[in-house]
């Protein structure tokens, strides 16, 4: 049998025909894998300096310079479905308010849906980065881009998501107004308690939904039983609660020279804050194209050394210390992403005191929602923890070191101040009697 190829013709009967053929194929096979790898490590390349590889962007972006870069138009709803999302608001609302608005999905999609949405919430690009995996050697990848929103919103989003994750109520069922519904928190299953109204009885309770959603449910005997039976009168909760909260900073050192800074100078701290943020932004992106340049030559190195794999050892040296450098810049990188959000937060906190930095016999008049918005600056939760049959304890848990904080003498011979703020505690305990309902107009002895 004769086989006539571009390079000639072999007969396949004569053996050294077959063994020519046989070579030119797997040299063949060899130059085929080399085009493969070298696309591939292209394509890696392309990806670590921020190019996007092609498929349909995401909401909010656009390409420009065959990067993902912001699209005006839909980046202001991506940033208004993150903040109503902190803020409490369902998915559902956010759904009715984009159709109200008239903001327009993709692909040809007259109206948003749910799902839409949640997937939105879930994608990374808006916070500055996305992932991508290589099939072959299994390396993740992670790609910056221009963020949508800030960090700081990002965090505040993830912790109101794993907030509801432990709290099922649907908001559009919510008819009524619980001023601790978001901080009562269960200490023995981590439940986020409900409140309950009992008309006929004169009486209005908060209490831990998992106890009484698992107790008959023959379907959940795998999750997490609540054996914490406690049924809080809201009223008197609610009150205690608050009278602490305002007793614990009436009497904080901490609180009182944050109002007394803001008061000095309610702009200058926030411009010069911007003024670093917008420093340390710069800076950053200095670092990611000096990390992207490094990453280029260690994809360099690495593609010579599975063409030519006899100078691997030569230069796994080099891939190396070209790793530690990409480290190194990445370690810088993570510590200005960390100031850039505690930066972001104090911010968010300045804003915070200028709206209830106030007097605090003022504040003991505030009622309803402004109670609500106040105690979301200074509380993170309140953890009830039943210790005796007719009582429970609340740790209420300050986002600063509130508690018993001092004024102290200086040590410092240099520092200007005589005295300078020692934290104190994060938390204060308070117990509460629950017993059986009284009638109303009964008092509860703290």
């Amino acid at each position: 049998m004769k086989l006539y190829t571009a390079t000639g013709m072999f007969q396949l009967s004569n053996p050294l025909d077959k063994l020519l053929l046989g070579i030119l194929s797997e040299i063949s096979s060899y130059d085929n894998y080399l085009r493969a790898e070298r696309a591939r490590l292209g394509k890696l390349n392309r990806l670590r300096d921020g190019y996007w590889i092609g498929g349909p962007t995401p909401y909010g972006y656009k390409i420009e310079d065959r990067k993902l870069v912001p699209n005006p138009t839909e980046a202001k709803w991506v940033r208004f479905i993150f903040e109503e999302y902190v803020k409490g608001r369902s998915v559902q609302t956010i759904r009715a308010s984009l159709i109200k608005a008239g903001a327009l999905p993709r692909h040809g999609n007259r109206i948003w849906s749910t799902g839409s949405i949640e997937l939105l919430l879930r994608n990374t690009h808006f916070v500055g980065y996305y992932k991508i995996r290589d099939k072959k050697s299994g390396q993740e990848f992670r790609i910056e881009c221009d963020p949508i929103i800030s960090r700081a919103l990002h965090d505040r989003y993830l912790k109101s998501k794993q907030r509801r994750s432990v709290r099922r109520v649907v908001e559009s069922n919510l008819t009524q107004f619980y001023l601790l519904r978001d901080f009562l928190v269960c200490a023995h299953c981590g439940s986020f308690f409900s409140g309950r109204l009992y008309p006929k009885q004169y009486r209005a309770v908060y209490y831990c939904p998992r106890r009484e959603r698992l107790r008959d449910d023959p379907y959940s005997k795998h999750l997490k039983r609540c054996e914490q039976s406690a049924y809080l009168r809201i009223e008197e909760t609610d009150d205690l609660v608050w009278n602490t909260v305002v007793d614990v900073l009436s009497k904080s050192h901490r609180y009182k020279e944050e109002i007394k800074l803001l008061t000095l100078d309610a702009r200058g701290p926030q411009r010069d804050r911007k003024q670093e943020v917008a420093m340390l932004t710069k800076r950053m992106k200095a670092i990611d194209a000096e990390r992207r340049r490094v990453e280029t030559m260690r994809g360099a190195v690495e593609a010579g050394t599975l063409i030519a794999p006899d100078n691997q050892n030569r230069f796994q040296g080099v891939i190396q210390t070209l790793q530690k450098e990409v480290d190194d810049l990445q370690g810088k990188r993570v510590e200005m992403v960390k100031r850039i959000k505690d930066l972001e937060t104090a911010t968010r906190w300045t804003d915070w005191m200028a709206e209830f930095g106030t007097k605090i016999t003022e504040l003991r008049q505030l009622t309803g929602e402004k109670r609500k918005d106040f105690l979301k600056g200074v509380v993170d939760t309140v953890r009830v923890t039943k210790t005796v049959p007719d009582q429970v304890q609340l740790e209420i848990l300050f986002e600063q070191p509130y508690v018993e904080d001092r004024l102290v003498k200086s040590s410092d011979p240099g520092d200007p101040r005589k005295y300078k703020i020692e934290d104190g505690k994060s938390s204060i305990c308070i117990p509460l009697v629950i017993g059986p309902p009284r009638t109303k107009g009964c008092s509860v002895a703290n």
